[in-house]
């Protein structure tokens, strides 16, 4: 949902959980909480979204608004991987729609967006690794098309970009779905129009499977349930259409697509399914294959919390992770961790927070980005937490989950929907901001302790990594500051000699499996 937050001057504050780890200490044993505040002097700031960026840092894409004037800008905030500020980006003043930015193969960086919500053209940014702009175009649509406000974004392998939207025929009132691809400077490829055969569709989330597909998701209006329901699009890279399905589920919800995401060419959909006797929601997940038929489908519900999904991303050992809102009584979020079954793993609420975003940064860390209450006004903001949410997490999340059916039946097909791209006029002077700390917090100490005795050496190495064990080693491996996975071992023995020849001069983390216990070792490599 896209919209402006009123109240005092605010900032955008970014909220970071740095590991400290000692050699021959475990990953989890301590850590630090850091926070680092951006102010824009006179100014209200929402996160719409952000990203993780290819050199371990985060672009903040953020909605800000002028408390004397009331006029809009679309900020971008850079910073590396401590929350120290790099660069930003303002354009504006105007009145502007979008939901992400994406990050090309080569560090740059693209968004589409509305000018004017609601009315005939898009505006089309590209700016490189510093910000600095490498094209303004401007999409102009037939003069009987109203565009949706929430264009949306995904990069291409090749350099390019796809870009979809809802647009509605002003004289016949059916809304479609338009998908077009420009190549990486930002010429047409081609454009097409899907699913103009109900009432009241909207495409509401993109994605690209493993083979290069493009996947949408958005919800129609079913006429025989009165109610609204979701349908899912795949399309191939020449932009022609692969399946497209409608998901009706019987009962008291009304079904609204929030995220889409893919697991190889499998799709997993998290949806608000709204009860409007209960004037409650709760958050459901659709996995299907590649097909498009469901695998599983489940509700997730808490007693108190009315939990409406915004984001959900695949993260380690095949889980999922979902963030979205916690409301009831007061302002919160949530972050819940599934299994590949839908099964809960776990969960976390976070007080005065709205989080729009996950990211998954490394093998022990995701990023959230949100706006935060505080106690007089709300602030755009930017965490990363450990992999079971604890950073800044107020308590427990309990989720009572259960299966939900949903019939599949075929959508419509799809036709050429051209349009000429030109020039864009976007104003753009540089934000300016002030950082500084607002919080620190050190020595958290870790919910589980080791009982098992590993030992590892040398450290610097060269060539091999001794790991010896008290336990049987199940599982090793060696991951790059970055949270990449460099070397892989399954010993099945208590001891193991570790090839770590080639591998560039740098620090390492060894995740050791042991039994029931995951450790961590960091580890110097000196080549």
């Amino acid at each position: 949902m896209f919209k402006s937050l009123s109240g005092t001057a605010n900032a955008t504050a970014f909220l970071s959980i740095l590991f400290i780890i000692g050699t021959g200490s475990a990953l989890s044993a301590q850590s630090s909480i850091f926070s680092r505040q951006f102010k824009s002097a006179g100014t209200d700031a929402y996160v719409i979204t952000h990203i993780s960026t290819t050199d371990a840092g985060t672009l903040e894409l953020v909605d800000q608004r002028k408390v004397s004037s009331g006029e809009h800008y679309l900020d971008l905030i850079k910073s590396d991987g401590q929350g120290n500020l790099q660069w930003t980006k303002r354009f504006g003043p105007m009145q502007f729609g979008l939901k992400n930015v994406v990050q090309s193969p080569d560090g740059s960086y693209f968004l589409c967006f509305t000018q004017n919500p609601f009315g005939h053209f898009y505006e089309m940014i590209k700016l490189d690794v510093n910000g600095n702009l490498l094209f303004d175009k401007r999409v102009n649509f037939p003069a009987n098309s109203r565009v949706g406000i929430f264009p949306m974004s995904h990069a291409r392998n090749d350099g390019g970009y796809y870009v979809a939207c809802s647009i509605t025929d002003t004289i016949t009132y059916i809304t479609q779905w338009n998908v077009f691809s420009i190549d990486a400077t930002g010429n047409l490829l081609w454009s097409n129009a899907y699913n103009a055969d109900a009432f009241m569709m909207e495409v509401t989330t993109m994605d690209t499977c493993g083979n290069g597909d493009v996947i949408l998701a958005g919800t129609y209006y079913d006429l025989t349930q009165q109610k609204y329901m979701m349908v899912i699009t795949r399309v191939n890279p020449n932009g022609s259409m692969v399946w497209t399905k409608k998901y009706v589920s019987a009962g008291i919800y009304d079904f609204y697509p929030r995220e889409i995401t893919h697991v190889g060419n499998n799709i997993v959909l998290a949806a608000i399914a709204y009860n409007s006797v209960a004037v409650t929601s709760s958050t459901v997940i659709l996995k299907m294959d590649s097909a498009g038929n469901v695998s599983w489908s489940k509700i997730y519900s808490h007693i108190t919390h009315q939990i409406d999904p915004f984001d959900i991303v695949p993260v380690e050992n095949n889980n999922f992770a979902i963030t979205g809102t916690a409301n009831n009584p007061n302002i919160a979020s949530f972050f819940l961790k599934v299994d590949a079954s839908g099964q809960v793993i776990g969960g976390r609420v976070y007080a005065n927070w709205n989080i729009h975003t996950v990211q998954h940064v490394n093998a022990w860390q995701y990023s959230i980005s949100g706006s935060y209450k505080d106690s007089m006004y709300p602030q755009a903001a930017y965490m990363v937490t450990d992999i079971n949410g604890m950073g800044c997490a107020d308590g427990g999340l309990g989720i009572s989950d259960g299966s939900i059916s949903f019939t599949v039946t075929n959508g419509s097909g799809f036709q050429s929907f051209p349009f000429a791209i030109g020039t864009g006029t976007t104003p753009s002077p540089v934000a300016t901001y002030l950082g500084d700390d607002i919080c620190r917090i050190t020595g958290i100490p870790s919910t589980e302790q080791e009982t098992i005795v590993v030992n590892v050496f040398p450290s610097p190495a060269t060539d091999l990594i001794q790991v010896t064990s008290t336990d049987i080693i199940s599982h090793l491996e060696l991951i790059d500051v970055n949270g990449k996975v460099v070397r892989v071992a399954n010993p099945g023995a208590p001891s193991y000699n570790l090839d770590v020849t080639m591998l560039p001069a740098a620090i390492y983390y060894l995740k050791i499996t042991c039994d029931d216990q995951i450790l961590f070792r960091k580890i110097l490599i000196a080549q």
